[in-house]
């Protein structure tokens, strides 16, 4: 009876293991804890390590061994915790305290951090509404030339409409150069994203000459139903910006002089820029409030 028992577990296991060919992951290594629950006795309580992406996270394995400790050593280099890398391997899923995903290591390298330019911009939510941990909304991006990249700061999407990275406030449009560490992942609609986790960011393009701007420069005029801009930018040729909070253009005004009539809008929080040359010399928020 007792061997008939055991039959029938490993059959039962044997269904619930699916092996996935070679593929390449990209994230950080983590220490989480043991999949496999304390029963049977050769399957260890404690920590071992995971990659940690986006989509899914991956108990790691060398030669179909859990790692244990906090860093793990593959061709002779040396991986820790908080690492990001790229791992080619195969996914195998297993069933343990509940389902998880086991990927062998056949080949592994750091990820170096990319230095990339562009305007901070509020998006679409990559992940759909289910499952319920990732609510819809809308998040920042960075926008460039050649790619969109969703923000995160520690491993976190930036759901607010500012980020605050080392005590400084960035801005929905805001002109950033950002240094940082890129994870690529398919969501469930089969489309490519790009992750940037922030390790670094500098505003870029915020003055014209000794010029210094402020939203001191540009603010609204509840009786004339106009947006001013300061004297000290008359001289200069500039085009006006006006967004909604979802980033929808509302208003394009080139050579914008000293007010724009925004009578037509109605009452609320509207995100604003100046450009000149296409360059973002100032970007803030205007409330309008008859």
């Amino acid at each position: 009876m007792k061997r008939l028992l055991f039959f029938f577990i490993a059959v039962f296991m044997a269904l619930s293991i699916n092996t996935f060919g070679q593929d390449v992951y990209t994230g950080k290594i983590i220490r989480w804890m043991n999949p496999c629950p304390p029963l049977p006795e050769d399957c260890d309580p404690g920590l071992v390590l995971w990659l940690k992406t986006t989509p899914q996270n991956y108990v790691l394995t060398i030669n179909s061994k859990w790692i244990w400790n906090d860093k793990m050593i593959f061709d002779g280099v040396e991986y820790r915790v908080e690492d990001e890398v790229e791992i080619t391997g195969i996914v195998t899923v297993r069933q343990g305290r509940e389902e998880y995903h086991e990927l062998e290591i056949e080949a592994i390298k750091k990820v170096e951090p990319i230095i990339v330019t562009g305007t901070i911009i509020p998006k679409g939510n990559p992940c759909p509404p289910p499952p319920d941990e990732c609510p819809p909304g809308v998040v920042l991006w960075l926008k460039t030339i050649s790619q969109d990249y969703v923000l995160t700061i520690d491993s976190k999407w930036i759901w607010d409409d500012k980020i605050i990275f080392e005590g400084v406030e960035y801005l929905w449009n805001d002109e950033v150069e950002i240094t940082g560490t890129v994870t690529v992942w398919t969501e469930v609609y089969s489309k490519e994203i790009h992750e940037l986790e922030i390790e670094a960011i500098k505003k870029v393009g915020t003055s014209i000459g000794s010029l210094s701007f402020d939203n001191n420069k540009v603010y609204y005029d509840a009786v004339t139903q106009v947006i001013v801009m300061d004297e000290t930018l008359q001289n200069q040729s500039l085009t006006l910006e006006l967004y909604d909070m979802q980033g929808k253009v509302l208003l394009r005004k080139t050579d914008a002089g000293n007010t724009v009539s925004v009578a037509n809008l109605p009452n609320g929080v509207y995100l604003y820029r100046l450009l000149e040359n296409n360059r973002v010399i100032c970007s803030g928020k205007i409330l309008k409030n008859n």
